[in-house]
């Protein structure tokens, strides 16, 4: 995400042309974005609030809109948010509260819903294109977004994030205790061994 996040303002704040829209930088921030998804889907399932968090991020979302809207309006810079990745998992998230009460082998086709229903119906229907359609991902033609994520598919990923949630963390334990217990371990020996040292040589110093 770091990396994915520097190639953009390379190309966007300082001017620099990158290979951001195709090639090894676009593959990056496509598969960051994709883990990033997956992880907040599974932080649902270990969540005590997510509905609320959910409404939280959907807020601040919002707030970006008005500030980057603002800044397009005045700038003319192009950097207008109409329905980022952060609108998208406010929504995640309130749904993934709503299906995560669910055995996992039913919260998989509900994510699969989100991930083709779009192709599916695209596919069969003529869709009439609307600018107000937008978080749905049937955007018109003169709608623009420096970030878009559209509920139709990524939810849907998110989601796949609850059902692996679901699996891993049935039993409510981490799967990283003892790799995380061993280096704090060490980390707090050392440190009462080095606070030890201090005070045995300050006793040792002559006044």
């Amino acid at each position: 995400m770091v990396y994915d996040h520097m190639i953009y303002d390379i190309n966007h704040i300082f001017g620099y042309r990158t290979n951001f829209l195709w090639g090894y930088d676009y593959i990056i921030g496509d598969i960051s974005a994709i883990i990033f998804m997956v992880l907040c889907g599974v932080s649902v399932t270990l969540s005590r609030a997510p509905v609320k968090n959910g409404l939280k991020v959907f807020g601040v979302a919002c707030c970006l809109t008005v500030v980057t809207g603002l800044i397009d309006k005045f700038f003319n810079l192009g950097v207008v948010i109409n329905f980022g990745i952060l609108h998208m998992l406010g929504i995640a998230m309130i749904i993934g509260a709503a299906v995560r009460k669910l055995h996992p082998m039913l919260i998989l086709p509900i994510s699969a819903f989100f991930l083709f229903f779009k192709h599916i119906l695209v596919s069969f229907v003529s869709v009439e294109k609307s600018y107000w359609l937008f978080p749905f991902g049937f955007a018109s033609a003169g709608f623009y977004s420096a970030d878009y994520y559209p509920i139709f598919p990524f939810v849907g990923i998110v989601l796949f994030g609850v059902f692996w949630g679901k699996i891993l963390y049935s039993k409510r334990k981490s799967l990283f205790r003892k790799c995380r217990q061993v280096p704090l371990r060490s980390l707090r020996r050392w440190r009462s061994r080095s606070l030890f040292r201090s005070s045995f040589r300050r006793l040792r110093t002559p006044c």
